[in-house]
């Protein structure tokens, strides 16, 4: 779904499409468009900062040089 929703420009800036837009393109509602996009996005945001967290722990792990 996150590349369909990217690929129609939802995250483009300005937008190219509304997330009305998106539901009627998938056939589903928007209240769940706009559900299933938080929980995307959530999933996203979340593993980005874990291996951030990762990185910088190895990080501190490291000898340093």
């Amino acid at each position: 779904m996150l590349s369909t929703v990217a690929d129609r420009g939802y995250y483009d800036t300005p937008r190219r499409c509304t997330q009305e837009d998106l539901a009627d393109a998938l056939g589903i509602a928007k209240s769940t468009c706009s559900e299933t996009l938080h929980r995307a996005e959530e999933w996203v945001i979340k593993r980005f900062i874990d291996s951030r967290t990762e990185r910088d722990d190895s990080e501190r792990l490291e000898p340093p040089v």
